[in-house]
């Protein structure tokens, strides 16, 4: 350019506001195929090596995020106590971070008790699990102590009854009077009683048969034809008490013979 050529200067605003800030401009120009152009803008930047391929540099605040993407903002602050952030996802029902182990130590659960606790005075009261199962631990040693004396008691009260075969006495013969027969007499203090008893028409003609105990009449039978009769045997533990001091008699309708077998024993 020769020596005293005057550059026209622009004047440019350089507030962005209503105000004005006019300052003169001066303006970087970079060769191109069709002549020299603007620098500094997109389409021309300015380059920081001859080669022109460095790219300018990007700041990382100024990236995109995708929607939901974690920040600084929402996590929290590392050993930091308190509510958990809002956008700390919930497993298991507990809002934190990492779950932590829990354990009772001795004493440290007011409803578990300590091994040291007393024991519950009774089933009903406030008290603690241990001092309840101390509790249940001495109910246990009395009732075991109870159930073996219990057991011992009854070892030792069992009566074995003792079955004797009893003595029978037996009587067998005719009897061929009206009315009453005494088979069997009265004994003294005790009674007779009858195991079996056997009676029989010997007759062709028919007879009414009646046992008596004394007085009373306990059996009655009608032998129609010789042969007929009756004949009973008393279950175990069953004879047939005649009563003390009370004999056994036959009672027949007629004059005809009548057979008979008594086994009895004498009791009190």
């Amino acid at each position: 350019m020769p020596s005293g050529t005057i550059l026209p200067v622009k004047v440019v605003d350089l507030d962005t506001t209503v105000s004005t800030d006019n300052a003169n401009g001066v303006a970087v120009l970079l060769p191109s195929a069709s002549g020299a152009v603007v620098g500094g803008t997109s389409t021309n930047p300015l380059r920081t090596d001859p080669t022109g391929t460095t790219a300018q540099p990007v700041s990382v605040a100024s990236l995109p995020l995708p929607t939901g993407a974690a920040t600084a903002a929402k996590q929290p602050a590392l050993g930091t106590a308190g509510s958990a952030s809002p956008d700390v996802i919930t497993v298991q029902g507990i809002a934190s971070g990492i779950a932590q182990p829990v354990s009772i130590a001795d004493g440290s659960d007011s409803a578990t008790g300590a091994k040291a606790d007393s024991v519950a005075s009774t089933d009903t009261g406030t008290f603690s699990l241990i001092a309840l199962f101390k509790l249940s631990l001495t109910k246990l040693t009395t009732i075991s102590s109870n159930i073996a004396t219990l057991a011992a008691a009854v070892v030792s009260s069992v009566v074995t009854v003792g079955v004797a075969e009893k003595s029978l006495t037996w009587v067998t013969g005719t009897v061929s009077a009206s009315g009453d027969t005494t088979i069997i007499s009265a004994p003294g203090s005790l009674q007779n009683k009858i195991v079996f008893f056997q009676i029989q028409n010997e007759s062709s003609t028919a007879t009414t048969v009646i046992m008596k105990f004394g007085t009373t009449a306990k059996h009655r039978v009608l032998c129609q034809n010789q042969g007929d009769g009756v004949t009973f045997i008393a279950p175990a533990g069953r004879a047939w008490g005649v009563g003390t001091t009370t004999l056994l008699a036959l009672n027949l309708s007629g004059a005809n013979s009548v057979g008979y077998t008594v086994a009895y024993f004498n009791e009190a």
